[in-house]
């Protein structure tokens, strides 16, 4: 594909053949790329290549070429590793061409971490065409609305000078200068997003109205709707951001939130399977994606739907960092409502290959907490703590178990104990108080 007559071919001539990188793994995918760039400037230049990031980086120190393409998975780390390089060797945005290549999967963490540093974004797997298409497009923008590029620059100078008033005045000469006027508008909004909300929501608003995939304004516009707790607003913007790209963790964390705060728990389901197939699980996305899919259990044990409970809980012990507490916290909630049987197979499919490990032993006295000789599972806990093996769910397995026995006053003993040691859990030693099963035939128990 040539470039139309709106774009000016001689300028592009100059501009790419003061050279071009192309930093992939793939030597076929380089070949692609140089083609297809050779094909649409008309003219053959000098096509730099590298296989990884380290020799990309000396390339560009020896060469200094000005356009780089790098994939956004590039050995040992990744691509946009070359961005902050060829800023060393070009300041000016106008001066520099920069894109990245990347699977759908990563493209949410790719454009939080450099959006507006990034001239190209293409989905991979791409044709010559598609690329062609895109590049077209970019350069477009790139040498037809210089004045617009600018202004834009100019903004953001003036910002890292932190003269304000100044960045407003080109963000709004921007503003007249383009059709399309959308990192205007986003930059704006975050320069007035702390002294007046509205404008700022106004602004991403009036982005997404013409430009309605511009990633930084949609994920601004939400995480300022979260933030001023619009959650309707911000779970829309959210579901549109879900389905447009991947959504990075930290906004799958307030997805979550929003499922929850907003009583719509099928999204739930949905994110798991997005959480599945991030590479990177930080800690708090574990903890949130658990605490969410564990209250999404809750509200269907309520519901009088067990087998969905237990389903969510699976999910829960499979997202959580640490599957036995959520397995025990699972078996518990189902024992408690009565469904032992769906317990005892969420139990079998979570016994783990070490069947003598204090962790089962853990989990199966919580299960046989609610149905087996209570004396029993008093010996069992004593042969617990007498190893060791410390942790709320024995305390409330001894309490259920004192309860049938008929030994209130140990029963309320061990609860105050419990609640000193493990404080953020003492409702729960108070609801297991609260807990009768069917008494047990002999109301003995060892001291």
């Amino acid at each position: 594909m040539k470039p139309d007559s709106s774009l000016p071919l001689e300028k592009l001539q100059n501009f790419f053949s003061r050279g071009v990188l192309v930093a992939h793994a793939s030597a076929g995918t380089r070949a692609l790329i140089g083609k297809t760039i050779e094909t649409f400037i008309q003219k053959p230049i000098q096509i730099l290549t590298a296989g990884h990031r380290d020799e990309a980086i000396e390339i560009l120190s020896r060469s200094k070429p000005p356009v780089v393409f790098s994939d956004y998975e590039l050995s040992p780390t990744s691509g946009l590793e070359l961005i902050e390089e060829i800023k060393k060797l070009y300041p000016l945005e106008n001066e520099r061409f920069f894109g990245i290549l990347t699977h759908s999967f990563d493209r949410g963490a790719v454009l939080d971490t450099a959006e507006h540093d990034l001239d190209l974004f293409i989905l991979k797997p791409f044709t010559q065409k598609i690329l062609a298409t895109i590049l077209m497009d970019v350069m477009k923008t790139k040498f037809t609305h210089s004045e617009y590029l600018k202004c834009i620059a100019n903004g953001k100078a003036s910002i890292q000078k932190n003269e304000i008033d100044d960045a407003i005045e080109f963000f709004d000469a921007a503003l007249k200068a383009h059709s399309r006027p959308s990192a205007a508008h986003y930059f704006l909004g975050k320069i007035f997003e702390e002294e007046d909300t509205d404008t700022a929501l106004t602004h991403y608003r009036d982005a997404l109205a013409k430009d309605p995939l511009h990633y930084g304004c949609l994920c601004a516009l939400f995480d300022l709707e979260f933030k001023e707790k619009r959650y309707e607003a911000a779970y829309k913007t959210g579901k549109t951001i879900e389905k447009q790209f991947q959504l990075s963790p930290d906004r799958l964390i307030a997805a979550l939130r929003l499922s929850i705060e907003t009583g719509t728990y099928k999204s739930i389901n949905a994110y798991f399977e997005k959480f599945h197939s991030t590479v990177r699980k930080s800690p708090k996305l574990r903890k949130t994606m658990t605490a969410a899919l564990a209250t999404k259990a809750q509200l269907e044990l309520s519901r009088g739907q067990p087998k969905a409970a237990a389903d969510s809980f699976q999910k829960a012990v499979l997202a959580s960092g640490e599957p036995d507490k959520i397995l025990r916290e699972s078996l518990y909630q189902l024992s408690k409502f009565g469904h032992l049987e769906i317990a005892k197979s969420l139990y079998s499919t979570n016994k783990g290959t070490d069947p003598n490990s204090t962790e089962t032993a853990l989990n199966s006295l919580v299960l046989q907490a609610f149905s087996n000789d209570p004396q029993k599972i008093l010996l069992q806990a004593k042969d617990l703590l007498q190893k060791k093996k410390d942790d709320p769910y024995l305390y409330v397995s001894m309490i259920l178990a004192l309860n049938r026995l008929q030994r209130a006053e140990l029963a309320i003993n061990t609860s105050k104990a419990a609640s000193k040691k493990y404080p953020d859990f003492s409702e729960l030693f108070e609801e297991a108080l609260q807990i009768r099963i069917k008494k047990a035939p002999h109301p003995t128990a060892p001291n």
